[in-house]
């Protein structure tokens, strides 16, 4: 289950002010896997060249480790983060220190960009459950925090961006893994390119 533009939007002003926003957005914003969102340390967001690092993800077990590699060598991407991107960024680390400081914590230093209110990392399974819950306050059933990998997908293969360049911003190990899933935009857009072709020949 795939979410809307508008579903997105509610689902972030729903978590806006809590420990949950980091992660969600950066799911909603640039697909990535749960994994890769709670390993994301801000040592892999340059602010100057304005680029994010995926380089790191979370192995779970009983116990969570972050593992310095991805899910595949083609997971290791790094992706271009915008004026806006940027802001959003400096703001999730304000508000991170914020935090920090309002809970006695003045010395720790926020190594992770998925951080609770004492500066601690959040763990998968607990960003799983509470995006659940999230979506279910703002009326999304059947959709969890991957179904926000696949809305980032859709939306931007619905604007006409190439499969290719989707599949290498997911960080997808080959084209064809891109095409498995959502091959069925592929047939779509062969039927937008026919219309346009007919239109224009035949009148």
């Amino acid at each position: 289950r795939s979410l809307t533009k508008e579903e997105i939007g509610k689902l972030l002003k729903e978590v806006e002010g809590t420990v949950y926003y980091a992660p969600i957005w950066l799911a909603s914003r640039f697909g990535l896997r749960r994994s890769e969102a709670v390993g994301l340390r801000w040592s892999s967001v340059d602010f100057d060249k304005k680029t994010m690092i995926i380089k790191e993800t979370v192995m779970q077990g009983y116990t969570e480790k972050v593992l310095e590699s991805t899910k595949n060598k083609s997971s290791r991407r790094t992706l271009v983060l915008t004026d806006e991107d940027i802001i959003k960024f400096r703001k999730i680390s304000a508000w991170q220190k914020e935090q920090i400081f309002k809970n006695g914590k003045r010395s720790k230093v926020c190594e992770f960009v998925c951080s609770d209110e004492n500066g601690v990392r959040l763990t998968a399974e607990r960003v799983s459950r509470a995006t659940t819950k999230f979506m279910k306050n703002i009326g999304v059933e059947g959709a969890t925090f991957h179904s926000l990998r696949h809305s980032v997908a859709s939306i931007l293969l619905e604007s006409d961006m190439e499969m290719m360049d989707v599949s290498r911003m997911l960080g997808h190990s080959t084209i064809t893994t891109t095409i498995d899933i959502y091959g069925h935009w592929s047939e779509s857009k062969k039927q937008k390119t026919a219309n346009i072709m007919s239109n224009i020949v035949n009148g």
